[in-house]
């Protein structure tokens, strides 16, 4: 069994689904793209507005580059630049989405803090604007100038964001109110890049009402809009809400799209692999890893870890099962299982239903001497295999290389040899789930 104090380590260092704040803590070397960004959303003609997209799937580290870039952005120190973070989901279901996007423009612009993201009272938020633009228009900041220029834009957009609060009643002031916050942004040229974080998480008419928002009330100049998400789910969602082209609506507001690149995923499964051999190295004094643990790896757990996400969520998981099984269990083992269990269910289901089968009955001796106990098994092995192949396929397309990867058995049944072997290994290695 593990020490008291090594379990204890092993489930207090989760690592937590969190984002990164800075390009410190980046480890898939995206400092050059988050420039390139940053001078992109600094140098371009916004005389217009525009809207950028950042389009990727979940997972792939959207909010990570957005911090990044945010912090790059403020590191430039251009004081008639004014960064914005809106996270909608905050507002999900209070019908105030819309309103609280521009109330939150101006809060940013008159000072207080860098955007709100986490009071959903919508009354609170009201009397909060009130309180701090009032205080900090009455004390005189060292740029007179630049504050002067914030309190007009920021009354401007808290007038919009009022206007559009359900049940104002004063929707009739919209155009007078838009066009003259549109002249106040034409003459003062304060470029404002406002961030909208997981659109795609919203409710569809959520999604609808806020890119309506972008593209038609809040089209202005020296205004622009960075929008987060998926595009499939995006458009997928304006498609069910308006009963129309969502994908070609969608084209339509945004007008540089950018597709997020994948985080290398050699970069991310390197980073993966270094913090199983950190586990397996403060159990185990031998500091090598066996011919099959390599084999794992490349052959089982490589398939599935695709995104930093799914890496973490697997080393979470194993740190968990491993502090709890002890040392009865074999790490690469329980990583190769585990992935199955988070990414396959069905395969999971399957091998729990047939453990008896692929699990039972663990020859020994050197390969090359081995032979079945019974031939019986090996059929049996095979008809399993292939009575499930259809089904299980729709889900892993690789899972019989999993599952031989993983159970020698169903390796030798299938192409009767292990394959995970070296020429010396001994029947040390033969080990099961």
């Amino acid at each position: 069994m593990f020490s008291h104090d090594f379990a204890n380590a092993l489930s207090s260092s989760l690592v937590p689904d969190q984002p990164i704040v800075t390009v410190k803590d980046d480890e898939f070397r995206r400092l050059d793209f988050v420039k390139n960004l940053t001078q992109t959303l600094l140098n371009n003609d916004s005389s217009h507005g525009l809207v950028i997209g950042f389009d990727a799937p979940w997972g792939y580290g959207k909010t990570s580059l957005k911090n990044m870039v945010v912090e790059q952005l403020r590191d430039d120190a251009n004081s008639n630049v004014t960064v914005v973070e809106f996270d909608p989901w905050m507002y999900s279901d209070t019908g105030d989405v819309v309103s609280a996007l521009f109330r939150t423009i101006a809060q940013s612009l008159s000072g207080f803090g860098t955007g709100i993201t986490a009071l959903g009272v919508r009354h609170v938020l009201s009397v909060v604007s009130d309180f701090f633009t009032g205080l900090f228009g009455a004390i005189t900041p060292p740029n007179a100038a630049v504050a002067a220029t914030s309190k007009v834009l920021s009354q401007g957009f808290k007038s919009l964001s009022k206007i559009l609060e359900p049940n104002s009643g004063e929707i009739d002031k919209l155009r007078s109110v838009r066009e003259k916050l549109r002249k106040d942004l034409l003459k003062e040229k304060r470029r404002i890049i406002v961030f909208i974080d997981d659109i795609d998480r919203l409710a569809d008419d959520e999604i609808s009402a806020l890119f309506r928002a972008v593209k038609s009330v809040g089209d202005f100049p020296n205004v622009i809009y960075v929008l987060l998400y998926d595009h499939h789910k995006v458009a997928e969602a304006l498609e069910r809400d308006a009963r129309s082209g969502g994908y070609e609506f969608l084209e339509k507001i945004v007008q540089v799209p950018i597709l997020i690149p994948e985080p290398s995923g050699v970069a991310v499964r390197t980073k993966l692999k270094g913090d199983l051999i950190s586990i397996h190295n403060n159990r185990s004094s031998d500091n090598t890893l066996s011919p099959r643990d390599e084999h794992i790896f490349s052959n089982c757990v490589s398939l599935f870890i695709t995104t930093p996400r799914r890496a973490n969520l697997l080393l979470n998981k194993v740190k968990l099962s491993y502090s709890t099984l002890g040392a009865d269990i074999e790490l690469f083992d329980l990583a190769g299982i585990t992935c199955i269990e988070a990414f396959c269910p069905k395969l999971y289901q399957w091998i729990s239903r047939h453990r008896h089968e692929i699990c039972g009955g663990l020859p020994r001796g050197n390969a090359s001497s081995v032979s079945l106990t019974s031939s019986s098994s090996s059929e049996r092995i095979t008809q399993l295999i292939q009575e499930s192949d259809k089904n299980l396929t729709e889900e892993c397309a690789d899972w019989k290389h999993v599952v031989e990867t993983l159970f020698p058995l169903v390796s030798w049944a299938t192409a009767k040899q292990f394959a995970f072997l070296g020429k010396n290994e001994t029947d040390q290695s033969y080990r099961s789930i």
